[in-house]
């Protein structure tokens, strides 16, 4: 750095300066580093539940959703799932065929359960690979849940025999299994899975033939679940790739009796928009950012006021001896870098630990649970951005003190004093008025925070904007009414039927309750009001496979 006529390298003394200007200030420092570390926190911590509150709400939406695939084409033939796989829109996709939706042993009549065949992809996209055992190879060989098992009385235990009662294009069949492998059932899932072998349908070809168009029986149809290769709108690619190998669907205003119309939608968990999409949780987002960086800016701008004020006139001699305003401005702005450079790593490990403790308390506050798992990645960006911001706010806050201390002439800086000329009264007032109440102590502390008024507003505006902060966390954290929530989106509290009901075996006879059951429930001192549900077919989520 060249500061004279001649030139001359004057970094090595900066820095010199700099490191001892350091070490001399060890209760500025540790308040300093206190501060950084704080305000670093806040930043991870908000980014850590924010990143995630979004990675478990998508992780959950995944799993309600029956399986990974931003897209699903469903109740489709072998020949339109061959027709689309080689589409250079599709990065992968996954195959799935229903062999049985109905399952008539007794111990599923109120544990839903259905036989399906999965490909690799389709297994890993469901999350039922399974974690004891291995995949379904031979003909008898099949793979199912704990529950389903557990509905069924078999033993979690490979090689046990599973005899499945089921119907296929409305005949009955019973066939001995045997389990191969079994993982545990979803918390979140209210149906089981039993998955069978390549070689069972293979097999069974002649009974698995599509004829869901005509008697819409699901055995036999095919569902592919789709991750296309890059971003964007997964909308628009679901429409581009339905137009370019000749099929139409719904929001392609196509229906059901075209020759060419399949059921094809975007996955419920890849349906939300994106942040910066959402004006008012990217607005929020903002606005939280800025509130933290004015939080830190005000405290650590206050500790290194202080601190200039203090070392003064140390800096006043640096000016006698030659020394320029950029140079002291560089001392300042060294020792912010060594306090960053301590405290910021420490606010990132900090803030990152309580992140992740908070996450599941903020998944609570919601329609989500976190006892169905929480997913917390450790993303570099969550550091990276916190480090970036924090450092930002630190960076901001020294250059007025610098600017200060750098401007500073040699002669005012032996002589200041921080005395405030618009303190509360006149110096001509107080220096006439007597004194009718003596020494109080209130009295001299209002004395001295009007020494320096504007440092006074400063600390009461930093600690306002603590508690604001506080309080708007704790707000969104414990904020959720379930009652509200429930009473705005369901009008009613409970369902009665049978379990053919919650099976979707409509057609059964079962599944209507008698005039007397529905008059005793009518007479229950709890009951209010209530209607009937008539159904004549499915009226299950199209997505679910």
């Amino acid at each position: 750095m060249n500061d004279i006529l001649f030139g001359n390298n004057n970094r090595p003394i900066i820095k010199k300066l700099a490191r001892r200007y350091f070490k001399a200030s060890k209760s500025r420092n540790i308040i300093a580093i206190v501060a950084i570390v704080l305000t670093t926190v806040l930043f991870t911590t908000i980014f850590t539940l924010g990143s995630g509150l979004i990675d478990t709400v998508q992780d959950q939406n995944i799993r309600k959703a029956g399986g990974d695939g931003q897209a699903v084409l469903n109740y489709i033939s072998d020949e339109v799932f061959n027709d689309v796989k080689g589409n250079e829109l599709i990065d992968r996709v996954a195959y799935s065929k229903a062999v049985s939706y109905r399952l008539n042993n007794p111990g599923l009549a109120k544990w839903r359960s259905d036989m399906w065949y999965m490909d690799d992809t389709a297994l890993e996209f469901a999350r039922y690979e399974p974690t004891v055992g291995h995949r379904p190879e031979a003909e008898n060989e099949i793979i199912a849940d704990t529950k389903t098992l557990e509905a069924l009385g078999v033993p979690a235990e490979i090689g046990a025999t599973v005899t499945l009662d089921y119907e296929i294009k409305g005949k009955e069949y019973t066939t001995d299994f045997t389990l191969c492998g079994f993982w545990e059932t979803d918390s979140l899932s209210n149906i089981g899975r039993i998955i069978v072998s390549k070689a069972f349908i293979d097999n069974h070809a002649d009974l698995l033939t599509y004829t869901y168009p005509v008697d819409n029986d699901y055995s036999g149809v095919v569902t592919a679940y789709i991750m296309f290769r890059s971003g964007g709108s997964v909308e628009e690619k679901l429409q581009q790739l339905l137009m370019e190998t000749g099929y139409t669907c719904d929001t392609l205003g196509g229906q059901p009796t075209d020759e060419n119309y399949i059921i094809a939608r975007v996955s419920p968990a890849y349906q939300s928009s994106p942040v910066s999409e959402n004006s008012a949780l990217f607005i929020a987002g903002i606005v939280g950012i800025l509130a933290i960086m004015a939080t830190g800016y005000l405290i650590i701008y206050n500790i290194f006021q202080i601190s200039v004020i203090q070392d003064i006139q140390s800096y006043g001699q640096l000016k006698t001896l030659g020394t320029t305003r950029r140079q002291i401005k560089k001392i300042i702005n060294k020792q912010a870098i060594l306090l960053s450079a301590v405290g910021i790593p420490i606010g990132l490990i900090i803030g990152f630990l309580i992140g992740r403790a908070l996450v599941p308390a903020l998944m609570n506050g919601t329609t989500y649970t976190s006892e169905a798992g929480v997913v917390v990645t450790v993303n570099p960006l969550i550091f990276i951005g916190s480090a970036i911001f924090a450092f930002v706010t630190v960076y901001i806050s020294v250059r007025k003190p610098a600017k200060i201390a750098g401007a500073i002439s040699p002669i005012e800086a032996i002589r200041y004093t921080e005395n405030d000329a618009g303190a509360f009264q006149t110096k001509k007032r107080l220096a006439t008025k007597k004194s009718t109440g003596g020494a109080k102590i209130h009295r001299m502390a209002l004395a001295n925070l009007g020494r320096n008024r504007k440092r006074t507003v400063l600390v009461i505006v930093s600690m306002t904007l603590s508690l604001v902060l506080f309080n708007t966390v704790f707000t969104l954290s414990s904020g959720f009414d379930i009652d509200k929530y429930v009473e705005k989106f369901l009008n009613k509290d409970f369902i009665i039927s049978s379990a053919d009901y919650f099976n979707y075996n409509f057609a059964r006879s079962e599944t209507y309750l008698s005039e007397t059951f529905i008059d005793a429930v009518q007479q229950q001192n709890a009951y209010e009001d209530g209607g009937r549900l008539y159904s004549s077919q499915v009226a299950e989520d199209i997505f679910f496979c």
